[in-house]
């Protein structure tokens, strides 16, 4: 594309968009005017829950290495014996990618399903280290200069919305922070018309910003 543009990224969209406004400083307030962030994380993914807990054991075990190193050795044949479309699929992605209150629509969660099973293990297991280090913290004052939305589902399992409160606290006074109650990780395909309206409000804020900018 061409000309000012808005970024919008969904969890590990919105890690990447992270990473990338460090590197290119100058086209943030140039030509990027606005940034979105949904359901996503600037740091510290594994640091609390089951897996923080599982990580620390083996970091303390020092086993972490190994572990990975299996982990990518082994999924090469778990992805060629792997099954897709089952019930312990659809029940693992209603639980850790929908909210208590997203409405129970077997359509929406199958759709998550596959789209979540069309990664080849040995992808997931290729940077699934990368979440042990994630840290893309030095972008938000890189990004604080524009316009920005974080927007987080209040029952999102796999990115707590406690991210999104740190990271709108360090983006300051020109960040919208939308918590969606009862939402989860995919709010975006489940409440559509408030993820619509944030963004529209971003766009809005942004022309605006850019306008200034530019007289």
């Amino acid at each position: 594309p061409t000309g000012p543009v808005i970024l919008l990224g969904h969890s590990m969209g919105g890690m990447a968009l992270m990473s990338w406004a460090p590197q290119f400083p100058a086209e943030v307030g140039d030509r990027v005017l606005g940034a979105f962030l949904l359901s996503t994380a600037a740091g510290e993914l594994v640091q609390t829950g089951p897996l923080g807990h599982v990580v620390r054991l083996l970091t303390r075990l020092r086993l972490l290495g190994l572990w990975l190193t299996v982990l990518r050795w082994v999924a090469p044949a778990l992805e060629r014996s792997r099954k897709r479309g089952t019930k312990v699929g659809r029940r693992y992605v209603r639980h850790y990618l929908f909210g208590r209150g997203d409405r129970d629509d077997a359509e929406l969660v199958t759709m998550v399903q596959q789209l979540l099973e069309a990664t080849p293990l040995t992808t997931s297991a290729a940077f699934y280290p990368t979440f042990l280090t994630h840290d893309e913290r030095a972008g938000l004052p890189v990004l604080a200069g524009i316009p920005t939305t974080v927007l987080c589902g209040t029952d999102d399992r796999l990115t707590p919305h406690r991210f999104s409160q740190a990271m709108a606290s360090a983006l300051g006074i020109r960040c919208e922070l939308v918590l969606v109650p009862a939402a989860g990780h995919s709010v975006n395909v489940t409440r559509p018309e408030l993820v619509d309206a944030a963004l529209h409000d971003l766009l809005d804020r942004s022309l605006a910003a850019g306008r200034v900018v530019t007289a």
